[in-house]
């Protein structure tokens, strides 16, 4: 929510200035604020961001969570090795396909939510949406579209989504992995603890 209320507003006259609602940021600024905080407003879409936002992180640490425990069950073990027991121990690829995977599988189940959220930002005046909330506007883009048109715009998501994923999980875990020192590649020991233990 504290991301949402610095992000929305941000986003709605980005949205608007692309789909050539407005000329200028100054234009598209000043006309929100005339509309106030609902639907128009700079904080169109507020309640529907917040949704996207917690969904979204819900079912990305689920998948996260899920990929890494297979990763650390089936990752190879060299002669005599033993399995990493942290994530911290799978190598950089692992971790990037972790975070691939991840980005792609929470792109495709959030997408609906997204293009609702997107709709209601820049609805604006434009008679063909209308949306009134997220429930609403899920079920009318049903009713008037199809249900396949809740993944409009799934493949540039896709890509950014996953790719971005790539490099925040991937940066995440080497950054860890510096932090507490222990040692890279699946398979290799631990050398030391905070305690000082071998």
């Amino acid at each position: 929510m504290a991301s949402a209320t610095v992000r929305v507003p941000v986003s709605v006259v980005k949205s608007r200035i692309q789909l050539g609602l407005h000329l200028s940021m100054r234009e598209a600024v000043t006309r929100a604020m005339r509309n106030g905080m609902g639907s128009g407003g700079l904080y169109a879409g507020f309640r529907a961001t917040v949704v996207l936002d917690s969904g979204y992180a819900c079912v990305q640490f689920f998948f996260l969570e899920q990929l890494r425990g297979l990763a650390l069950r089936t990752a190879p073990t060299p002669t005599g090795g033993r399995r990493p027991s942290s994530p911290t121990q799978l190598g950089a690829g692992a971790n990037a396909a972790i975070g691939f995977l991840t980005g792609v599988c929470a792109a495709i189940v959030t997408e609906p939510l997204d293009v609702v959220r997107t709709r209601l930002m820049t609805q604006g005046r434009n008679p063909h949406f209308q949306y009134e909330g997220l429930a609403h506007g899920l079920q009318t883009a049903v009713r008037r579209e199809g249900l396949y048109s809740l993944w409009k715009g799934l493949l540039p998501r896709l890509l950014t989504k996953s790719l971005g994923s790539v490099i925040w999980y991937t940066t995440y875990m080497e950054a860890r992995r510096w932090y507490t020192r222990e040692p890279h590649g699946a398979g290799a020991r631990t050398t030391h603890t905070r305690d000082g233990d071998r």
